[in-house]
């Protein structure tokens, strides 16, 4: 720089005109970030008690190979217009109180948010009224949302637990949604794992990883990636026979684990003509269906679902759980 060029230069007044624009830009940055915690905070109180069992993310957590899980020790209040009940997470990560400790159950109860109970406390959910009836423990190892694809993967993860041999029956609880979700490889607006069925069995072509840091913190984000996400296109004629036999597959796969421990495959259902056909042909597979007596306990004693929830009431679950025990008695697996 010359000295003709320095004539009228002004660095420190060049700096002062700068610092206006500075501020305004560092005030802009402030505001919108406060706006967003505000926002953030906002949503988590309005939403707290309006999340349901499976987007609830006070106590749903990711996980890189199911999609998602419970958080150990977490608590959560669930109310609608047709129930008011509190959520417990042990320290297993179920909605049980065993301890990952613990030896194995003789009963073992897989399943999504029917199993799970959603809409009654713990108490009445079918699977511990099953061991009410039974005499026994009953692990529920029941997490909403979940498909078949996700139950055969968890129960690998279970029967890899230490401890002795004393596990009798798997249970899984069958739901005519568990189809589609078999299919996909994302649900409820979370990724999960999915399978292709092959030759020699289903085969595992695809996990969640890990999950995106604004998915992971904020409940906000979450929820307007499920609003914003696209639907899934309905499944074709040709998708629902590709998944009854994926479906199938992924039965046989979980009858083939369990008979490896000693154990008995019991599939319960409401009804699904080709699920308890196409069971009838696994080996080790027991099927149960339990909408002959749903029905007769609603013609006799009144409501056994929500009326718009569409879930178990307490006397669904209890049907259901008194049927079940019926039926494990009579094919006498729990020896």
């Amino acid at each position: 720089m010359t000295p003709r060029d320095l004539e009228g230069y002004d660095p420190v007044g060049r700096m002062r005109s700068r610092r206006p624009l500075l501020k305004r830009v560092l005030l802009a940055v402030g505001s919108t970030a406060l706006a967003l915690v505000l926002m953030e905070a906002a949503w988590r109180m309005l939403r707290t008690r309006g999340y349901g069992p499976t987007t609830n993310p006070h106590y749903v957590v990711h996980d890189e190979l199911l999609g998602w899980r419970y958080l150990p020790g977490a608590r959560a209040r669930h109310a609608t217009d047709e129930f008011d009940v509190e959520v417990n997470i042990g320290t297993a990560g179920f909605r049980d109180e065993s301890t990952p400790s613990d030896a194995p159950a003789p009963v073992l109860v897989l399943g999504d948010s029917f199993a799970f109970g959603w809409g009654v406390d713990v108490e009445a959910a079918f699977p511990a009224v099953l061991g009410e009836r039974l005499g026994v423990d009953v692990w529920n190892r029941a997490v909403s949302g979940y498909g078949t694809d996700q139950e055969l993967l968890l129960l690998r993860r279970s029967l890899a637990q230490p401890g002795p041999d004393s596990l009798r029956v798997v249970l899984v609880l069958w739901c005519g949604n568990d189809l589609e979700e078999s299919l996909r490889g994302v649900s409820y607006g979370r990724r999960k794992p999915r399978f292709e069925r092959l030759e020699d069995g289903p085969v595992l072509v695809g996990i969640p990883g890990p999950e995106a840091f604004l998915a992971a913190h904020s409940h906000l984000y979450r929820s307007l990636a499920r609003l914003t996400a696209a639907e899934a296109a309905p499944l074709t004629a040709a998708d629902v026979a590709r998944g009854r036999a994926l479906v199938l597959a992924l039965f046989r796969a979980m009858a083939i684990e369990v008979d490896r421990h000693g154990a008995a495959l019991v599939v319960v259902s409401e009804g699904e003509p080709w699920l308890i056909e196409g069971l009838a042909a696994l080996a080790g597979v027991h099927a149960i269906d339990v909408a002959p007596e749903l029905a007769r306990c609603e013609h006799d004693e009144g409501p056994v679902r929500f009326a718009r929830d569409g879930h178990w009431n307490e006397r669904g679950h209890r049907v259901v759980a008194e049927a079940v025990a019926r039926r494990l008695i009579e094919l006498d697996v729990l020896r």
